[in-house]
This record gives C-alpha cells, sequence and structure tokens, in this order.
C-alpha cells in the first residue's frame, strides 16, 4: 500500500509541475474555512456574494470528514 500510494503521489506531482493550480490542505480547510474558501474563490477568479461565501463556510463542518 504504501508503494502504491508513493506511485500515485509522485504520478499526481508530476502532472501538476508546471501547471496553474492551487493546493487545498484538509487541516487548513478544518482550521480556517474561511480563509481556505476565501483562496478558492480567488485562484478561480470569482468573487460570490457574502451569502453563497457565508453557504459555502457553514458547509464545512470541521468535526466531520464527510
Amino acid at each position: 500500500p504504501e508503494r502504491i500510494q508513493r506511485r500515485l503521489w509522485d504520478e499526481v506531482t508530476g502532472f501538476l509541475a508546471g501547471r496553474d493550480h492551487l493546493r487545498v490542505e484538509f487541516a487548513a480547510m478544518m482550521a480556517d474555512p474561511a480563509r481556505e474558501v476565501g483562496r478558492l474563490a480567488a485562484f478561480a477568479g470569482v468573487a460570490p456574494d457574502p451569502g453563497r461565501l457565508a453557504a459555502a463556510v457553514a458547509s464545512v463542518r470541521p468535526t466531520s470528514r464527510e
């Protein structure tokens, strides 16, 4: 399993090299959903209205891994 995981990670890393992408860490999203959702919106080049932004942040449940 560890060898397979390493191979998959190497493939993902190689695929993303030189491509515009945003890395979002699970721990960062759980620790500060508002910041991370804001980063996602900025990366996507969208400016959601405050209600949609609040709804997106509220959908993050730090105690759940769903």
